[in-house]
């Protein structure tokens, strides 16, 4: 009987552990109730009695570039590995894809302030609720992944002295040398080294499409000795 009466006892204490936790879950959901009836548009960076919703955006990508690259990178024998490398799925882009610059400074007008927040993360607030964009959504969008950035970003840029940089444009530096002038020589081929034509065409994707440079702007320096090292270039795959 005393041994039924102690399992009585920790029944009972079980079930009332039970009902703490269950009441402890039943009031985070209430928690959570109300958080998700908090209106995100107090949070606003830019307050709507002050946005210019005629402001114009300025794209300088050519999705048409990346069929003009691919084309030529295949022509040099190298497009085997173009498609190894972490672009390729950019090439499934349609060349008339559809981009409306009125919605995407729509959606910017509307970032809010959160506490906590990342310099890899943007909270948009839609109809007073909280959207998060961030560096996994990023990656499923463009197909590439995030992770510890290679040396090559941090470092202050040296042209390599065997690089693409160098063997093309010496004494040319970002001040001076513009995406257009890389874009041009490209098209006109005669690589002094057969896989230039890949490094320059992954070099070109990432500038002026990945970056949205337009190609009467100066190149991004760094980028081409990145691309001088395919294996530190794709890691980004």
């Amino acid at each position: 009987m005393a041994s039924h009466s102690g399992g009585e006892e920790v029944a009972g204490r079980a079930t009332a552990e039970n009902d703490q936790v269950t009441a402890s879950l039943s009031g985070g959901e209430e928690v959570a109730g109300q958080m998700e009836n908090i209106d995100y548009e107090q949070f606003l960076k830019v307050k709507r009695n002050k946005w210019n919703e005629e402001a114009l955006i300025n794209v300088g990508y050519r999705l048409k570039n990346i069929a003009t690259i691919e084309k030529i990178i295949r022509k040099e024998g190298k497009h085997k590995e173009f498609m190894s490398s972490c672009f390729k799925q950019f090439t499934n882009f349609p060349q008339k894809s559809l981009f409306s610059a009125t919605v995407v400074h729509g959606v910017l007008l509307r970032e809010i302030r959160i506490e906590g927040a990342t310099e890899n993360e943007l909270f948009i607030s839609f109809g007073g609720k909280k959207a998060r964009f961030g560096r996994r959504e990023f990656c499923l969008v463009t197909g590439l992944r995030f992770g510890k950035l290679s040396e090559i970003i941090n470092t202050p840029y040296v042209a390599n002295a065997n690089g693409i940089h160098k063997r093309y444009w010496p004494g040319q530096e970002g001040e001076d040398l513009k995406l257009s002038t890389v874009y041009q020589r490209f098209l006109k081929r005669k690589f002094k080294d057969p896989d230039d034509s890949l490094k320059m065409g992954l070099f070109l994707i990432a500038n002026n499409v990945l970056f949205g440079q337009p190609l009467d702007k100066k190149v991004t320096n760094w980028l081409f000795n990145l691309v001088d090292d395919l294996d530190a270039f794709n890691s980004f795959a």
